[in-house]
């Protein structure tokens, strides 16, 4: 966790957390003919993946509830009146509606949750969502469905849906995203609890 400290008369919570883009690495021979999907993968990946998906999902919980603070609604009001975006649209939508209660939220807070919210969820999207597959030497990869890339090839971006492309899914790599994305669902909650403060400052 990082400090508190005081900035424009308001308490505001920094995290020093930054996603560093993963390192997927494409085969570079892959036939796709002679490849099938493959649901029987190892105990380890299946545990890191289901840890991925479960970590996003708090931190989806903790952004919501910093919305719920700021529209001065509870959680059952909540879950029924507002949209559940993706984690960058709720960190836009937090920033608005701190802007408009008078809110201050840290600088290195706020610029680390823009950078990483939408990364950590293309890459929780790309494990949820994809097709794995497992070649002859048991090495596990991932094929993105959505989406484009760049083959090499070319130097045109093609759709993921026309010609696909796989990358490599190691337990090292998930685990080091899991790692921020706990991070910053620990900054969340903090800086849950400092909007709520605030709003209570506000009423004195």
């Amino acid at each position: 966790r990082g400090p508190h400290n005081e900035q424009n008369g308001a308490r505001c919570c920094a995290h020093a957390f930054a996603y560093q883009d993963v390192g997927l690495v494409m085969p570079d021979d892959v036939q796709w003919a002679s490849i099938r999907p493959n649901s029987n993968l190892p105990v380890e990946i299946l545990a890191i993946i289901g840890q991925m998906i479960v970590l996003h999902s708090h931190l989806e919980e903790a952004l919501q509830h910093i919305i719920y603070a700021l529209t001065g609604i509870d959680s059952a009001t909540g879950r029924t009146a507002i949209r559940a975006p993706r984690l960058s649209d709720r960190w836009t939508m937090i920033e608005d509606l701190a802007e408009q209660r008078g809110c201050t939220i840290d600088a290195l807070t706020a610029e680390n949750f823009r950078y990483d919210l939408g990364r950590m969820s293309d890459f929780r999207d790309y494990l949820a969502h994809g097709v794995f597959y497992r070649d002859a030497s048991g090495n596990v990869y991932c094929r993105k469905v959505r989406g484009k890339w760049v083959p090499p090839s070319s130097n045109k971006p093609v759709k993921h849906a026309k010609v696909p492309a796989a990358y490599a899914v190691t337990v090292e790599e998930t685990a080091r995203v899991c790692a921020i994305t706990e991070v910053a669902y620990e900054a969340a909650r903090d800086l849950h609890r400092d909007i709520v403060e605030q709003l209570r400052a506000q009423l004195v």
